[in-house]
């Protein structure tokens, strides 16, 4: 190592030399007149093989201002914990100001939608009489005034409807009631101060359960009511919105009702969907009438909880910072100019990660084995993504180095914050003695090296390389740079200094100067020889131990960037592993500090919080300042190891932090700021959480192991328990304004010792389901102690980012009090659309036919273990990603292929017709034609349905022959149609596509009899197809294929006259369509697919249309067409079927079949020669059925051959 002449506080007259030796036995002496180290090289060689690298690395946090309880944020952090990617913008609820009042007019305005209130007529009023009252809407001065008169309407409409049961899923006419069970979505009164619901956005943060992430639901508050009075009875069974019987909703006209009041009626179903998302009641949800084993949820109405934001920070403003650079300075003699080092010091793409003396007017002029080079190979070796700052401090012509300010000021305002010193000089004992580290380490550089250590830098340093030196006293202490925090404590947040192992790890190198009993706190050591540059150089010493460690600091400080330099110190020392073992270090020695570099174990944190890493301005307590930063890896933020000592533990900042290991630290945990998660357990140290700190409880290592925390816990933040849950062997006390947060589903608060809540609430949250919650009440025990619970009030709030499937009734004391239990139920899927705002009257029938699966898959005797996986995967995703699925099961593809049939039947059908007036006055009685045809169809409805956009493309050619005999005409025709059916927009490709290709034959006969005519065809068509369609599940794509068959028997009668003023011709008619269209059943094969019935229905049309076609020399002529048909009977497009999966019984809806259809078409011919006619056409058609809309273009050309 080299070694600094300047360092050498020793006097002339002194006999003993300070000066280090050099390669040989003799020291070089030198003299300095300046404060500059002049170091000469005390480097040894030796032919010992190679040591391996034992990487091992320890870090403890900063201690910063135990008493700064100013956190950048105001937070609890726990959506960085337990709801990752939950990230919308919360909208507060007014409060609720408790004061019953009767219900006034004002309630009758339009709900919110988030709250999503339900149609119901309240049988129950009957037995309460004043069950019609409402809460006094503040907002509304006119209620008071209009509270009789309402109170008088209502009394009126208060009836009991009668209980039906149906066998399919389908919803009754009118949305009226048919029981009188609650809907999971009315809106009700509550019996405590918290009976606003607010559905709050969430900001981003973590989620510990859900790495992938969840959307928060989305929902105002703008309409919500508020009270002002508490109500300390039951809530009246009929505090919701009446919608079904009221005369504003009540459905007279089927067609009115779908454009105008967004309700369809479909045969016998009526669904009801205005622009205030009202959604139907649970006597018209299908999903409870279908299925005769399903017993009403409840038979009183639910009051909603108020909502509780868990994250309560704005964390816009409190970023984490990086602190981590990715540079690593090195001040040392030269460095390689010379020789090719192979891939050495280049990045993986190939560029190079080594600069030279940046911001000095300097060049390199070493080799391979310069001591700069060497040292800086060791880094190379042993880190792969810093950039390396290499600056050369050597002295031209001599074996010696003098480092200046500029040597670190340089690279430290280019980013440099970790430094490589293998250089340094070890004293004669006599120095020591007579002058002391203090006096020694006091020169001016090394004063402004620990002002950096101390600010914000890491000093890593060799210990020396005079073991042998026994007579003089040097091997037993590192070099006086390595002592320089004597002279400031500070220091030691930033300094290391290394000494060199051997290969067995059981001792110093015989060369290695020892720490010394005054460095011991801050020295470590680690390997010293190694082979670099593909072999070629061979390493040894102090000056090559000290890279490995300089490497470690960079690898640990990237990977916990947002540490502070006095943490990642910290962690490498407090990782070592003990002299001859592999164990971790307990305390440091005069021989190896903390003990062997442990890289692997650094990675995972700290293994020790210990006062003896801890400096003046901070004693008691390892600090870690982390804010929040959203991220995906939640390793960086994880500290795994088993963490001992006497220190305590601080959390500051927005961040989350996680202990996954079993700790046993004795010093007391303080949760200032943020999230600190438990994921073991805590053996010896009590906890507090202050106002703005949460501590999260969730055993990371083991699912269905509690975590433990053996001593009290203080609460005056937020204590939140999801997993298995939490026991607490000593005492759990609560400040009045703290909360306890729950996952009431999974989770218990066991406390051995004592509870006091004294009057704090409890949030309900609700993450990951492990098993389908049934729509029928169940409760569950949330906290127990063998000791009576004090100061519970009832108090309860749900959590705004809870598992929108739970509907929670109350949490109330059980057991003599020494149990709190929490009551709830599943709510239907039509609420969690309501929060993804995807509730479309498509999704709301789909949604119900989803919940009947659930409801399969909840029945303790169901033993479908695919059926179960696919309701849980329902039930635990985002909100977003629910209605997403729901939307893919809708099968609303098959519904369409109809349609499009139908069109390309009535197409023929004119067709044919078309070919009969253009044979008008001709004189041959055969005639044969052929046409080639194309058509572009787009399909709209623009409602409240939700039907994607869908267009079709046709191709079609079509053959006739006919002959007259006198008045009549008989002919037949041949037709090929190829269709292509697919959604309008990528972005519903899930709905599917459909080939279709269909053959028809046609049978035709016409009478003339003066100017009238009758003309009646009959003809058969073939449909073939295969259906492609994606159901978007939320544990997978499914991709679902089947094979379509149709068959249409159709029956078409046209009568008309055929006019002729000079060379103009025209056709006045009228025609009747009749078609009958079959579907056989198809049995779709995927988890979630379905089997759809058998269909028939006939359909009938009138058509009223004039042909004209003008002459305008004896071989060119032009025609024009108008027609209009109007389609008869119900325009319904649904199809009946059932999932596979579960047996449950479904309905498909379509877009409406079009009730009228407008069509023009102009058109010319041209006569070749006196037998051979050609002709073009151009159509446009216009097919509606409000609020269904289609247009599509047709093309044809063709030629008819007379004979």
């Amino acid at each position: 190592m080299p070694t600094d002449s300047s360092n050498s506080a020793t006097s002339d007259s002194q006999k003993p030399s300070d000066e280090p030796k050099a390669d040989s036995p003799s020291s070089a002496e030198s003299s300095t007149t300046s404060n500059e180290p002049i170091i000469s090289d005390n480097q040894t060689t030796s032919n010992d093989p190679t040591t391996s690298d034992s990487p091992n690395s320890t870090d403890k946090p900063s201690t910063e201002n135990t008493n700064n309880e100013q956190a950048t944020a105001e937070t609890t952090d726990k959506q960085e914990v337990a709801k990752e990617d939950r990230k919308e913008e919360v909208v507060e609820e007014p409060k609720v100001e408790h004061q019953e009042q009767p219900q006034t007019e004002t309630e009758k305005q339009p709900p919110r939608e988030e709250e999503n209130p339900q149609t119901e007529e309240n049988s129950q009023a009957e037995e309460d009489p004043q069950a019609d009252e409402l809460p006094k809407v503040e907002e509304q001065p006119e209620a008071e005034e209009k509270a009789e008169e309402e109170k008088e309407s209502q009394s009126s409409e208060i009836q009991t409807a009668p209980e039906t049961q149906t066998n399919s899923n389908e919803i009754p006419i009118n949305n009226e009631p048919t029981n009188n069970e609650p809907t999971n979505n009315e809106i009700s009164s509550n019996n405590d101060p918290t009976n606003n619901i607010t559905h709050n956005d969430n900001s981003s943060g973590e989620n510990i359960n859900q790495e992938n992430n969840e959307t928060g639901k989305e929902n105002s508050s703008e309409d919500s009511p508020s009270f002002n009075q508490d109500l300390t009875t039951t809530t009246p069974e009929n505090n919701n919105l009446s919608a079904g019987n009221s005369d504003d909703n009540k459905n007279t006209d089927t067609e009115n009702n779908v454009s105008g009041n967004n309700s369809v009626e479909n045969n016998d179903v009526t669904l009801n969907l205005n622009n205030n998302s009202e959604s139907t009641t649970p006597e018209n949800n299908p999903s409870t009438q279908s299925n005769s084993s399903i017993n009403p949820v409840d038979n009183q109405p639910w009051a909603k909880p108020e909502v509780e934001k868990l994250d309560k920070n704005n964390y816009e403003n409190t970023q984490q910072q990086s602190k981590f650079t990715n540079k690593i300075g090195i001040v040392d003699m030269d460095y390689n100019a010379t020789e090719d080092l192979g891939g050495a010091f280049k990045f993986s793409n190939g560029q190079s990660r080594i600069i030279y003396n940046a911001g000095l007017d300097r060049r390199v002029k070493g080799h391979s084995k310069s001591h700069g080079t060497m040292a800086a190979g060791v880094i190379d070796l042993k880190n792969k993504n810093a950039t390396i700052y290499a600056y050369s401090a050597e002295n031209q012509g001599s074996s010696t180095m003098s480092a200046t300010n500029l040597h670190y000021e340089e690279p430290y305002n280019r980013g440099v914050r970790i430094f490589n010193n293998s250089y340094g000089n070890n004293p004669h004992k006599d120095s020591v003695k007579n002058r002391g580290w203090e006096s020694l380490a006091s020169l001016p550089l090394y004063v402004k090296l620990a002002e950096m250590a101390e600010k914000d830098s890491i000093f890593v340093w060799a210990s020396g390389n005079e073991g042998k030196d026994k007579i003089n006293g040097r091997s037993e202490y590192a070099t006086v740079e390595g002592h320089v925090p004597v002279i400031r404590d500070g220091a030691r947040k930033g300094w290391i200094v290394v000494t060199s192992v051997n290969s067995h790890n059981n001792g110093l190198t015989e060369y290695a100067s020892k720490i010394g009993d005054r460095a011991k706190n801050w020295g470590i050591a680690a390997p010293g020889e190694w082979y670099l540059f593909d072999g070629k150089v061979r390493t040894e010493g102090t000056s090559f131990a000290t890279p490995v460690v300089t490497a470690a600091v960079a690898n640990v400080w990237e990977k916990f960037d947002w540490m502070d330099h006095h943490l990642v110190t910290q962690t490498i020392l407090s990782t070592a592993n003990k002299l001859n073992s592999s164990d971790v270090t307990e305390e440091p020695n005069e021989r190896v500090g903390w003990g062997i570099l442990n890289q692997d174990r650094a990675l995972n944190g700290p293994a020790r919080f210990d006062t003896k890493l801890l400096t003046d301005d901070n004693k008691t307590h390892v600090v870690a300042k982390l804010d929040y930063k959203h991220h995906t890896d939640r390793t960086k933020y994880t500290w795994s190891n088993n963490i001992q000592g006497d220190a305590g533990f601080k959390k500051q900042g927005t961040g989350t932090l996680y202990f996954t290991g079993s700790n046993s630290y004795s010093g007391n945990t303080v949760i200032e700021n943020g999230t600190l998660v438990i994921g073991n357990e805590l053996k010896q140290s009590t906890v507090e959480i202050q106002s703005q700190g949460t501590l999260l409880t969730k055993n990371l290592n083991n699912s269905q192991t509690e975590v433990k925390i053996v001593k009290n816990v203080d609460n005056k933040g937020s204590l939140e328990v999801y997993g298995k849950g939490l026991i607490i062997e000593g005492n759990y006390t609560t400040s009045n304004n703290a909360r306890t947060v729950i996952d009431i589903d999974k989770s218990k608060l066991k406390v051995n010792g004592t509870v006091n809540l004294q009057g704090s609430y409890i949030v309900a949250d609700v993450e990951n389901i492990n098993e389908v919650v049934q729509r029928e009440p169940q409760t569950k025990t949330i906290i127990e102690s063998p000791n009576a619970i004090k100061n519970y009030n009832g108090n309860y709030k749900i959590s705004d980012q809870a598992n929108p499937y739970i509907d929670l009734k109350e949490i109330k004391l059980n057991n003599e009090n020494k149990e709190i239990i929490a009551t709830y139920k599943r709510n239907d899927t039509e609420f969690v659309l309501n929060a993804a705002n995807e509730s479309s009257l498509k999704n709301v029938y789909t949604a119900r036919s989803l919940d009947l699966i659930l409801d399969s898959a909840s029945d303790s005797g169901n033993t479908n273990r695919n059926l179960r996986s696919t309701a849980l995967s329902f039930m635990n995703a985002k909100p977003q990603a629910v209605a997403s699925a729901v939307d893919s099961l809708s099968g609303e593809i098959y519904p369409a292929v109809h349609q499009v049939a139908l069109n390309s039947i009535k197409t023929l059908n004119r067709q044919i017709a078309k070919q009969q007036f253009s044979n008008i006055q001709d004189i041959k009685s055969y005639h044969i034609y052929t046409q080639l045809a194309t058509q572009s169809l787009k399909l709209y409805q623009d409602d409240n349905f939700g039907f994607a956009d869908l267009k079709n493309s046709a191709d079609s050619q079509l053959v006739g022959i006919d002959k007259q005999f006198n008045a009549f005409t008989f002919g037949m025709g041949l037709q090929r149609v190829h269709q292509k059916l697919s959604p309008l927009s990528n972005k519903d490709q899930q709905v599917g596509k459909v080939d279709l290709k269909q053959h028809s034959f046609a049978l035709y006969g016409k009478y003339d009899w003066n100017k009238w005519y009758y003309l009646s065809q009959i003809s058969f068509t073939d449909i073939k197809g295969k259906l492609d369609r994606t159901l978007l599940l939320p544990n997978g794509t499914q991709i679902i294929k089947a094979d379509l068959k149709l068959q249409n028997y159709s029956f078409y009668n046209e009568t008309g006259l055929n006019l002729q003023y000079e060379k103009l011709r025209f056709n006045p008619y009228v025609a009747l369509h009749i078609n009958r269209l079959k579907q056989d059943s198809i049995n779709e094969k995927e988890d979630l697919a379905l089997s759809i019935d058998k269909y028939h229905k006939t359909h009938y049309g009138y058509e009223l249309g004039l042909r004209l076609n003008q002459s305008l020399s004896e071989k060119f002529n032009i025609n024009l067409d108008i027609s209009y048909l109007y389609n008869k009977n119900n325009m319904d497009n649904i199809v009946s079927g059932k999932y596979i999966i579960s047996n449950t019984e479904t309905k498909l809806y379509g877009m409406r079949l079009p009730r009228y259809e407008f069509k023009t078409s102009l058109g010319m011919g041209y006569y070749l020669t006196e037998n051979l006619n050609i002709y073009a056409n151009i159509a446009y058609y216009r097919l509606w059925n409000n609020p269904m809309k289609s247009y599509y273009k047709e093309g044809n050309i063709g030629a008819k051959y007379y004979f």
